[in-house]
């Protein structure tokens, strides 16, 4: 995966929403077989690197939310 890259898929819960994920350390060994696994499962998908998404700041947190 690229930077910034949200894997898209277009399954949605039975409420009409998106399933979206968001993985912390999606650049990772374990964090990008996770995106890749919930994408293929139908879940839309943003799997920041640690360069992307300080999940120390609270306010970029909030923003990714």
């Amino acid at each position: 995966m690229q930077d910034s890259e949200v894997i898209s898929s277009p399954a949605r819960l039975s409420s009409g929403r998106v399933k979206r994920l968001l993985v912390t350390g999606g650049k990772g060994m374990l964090g990008s077989d996770l995106a890749l696994q919930a994408a293929a499962a139908g879940w839309q998908v943003w799997a920041p690197g640690r360069n992307e998404l300080d999940v120390r700041d609270e306010a970029a947190m909030a923003a990714a939310a």
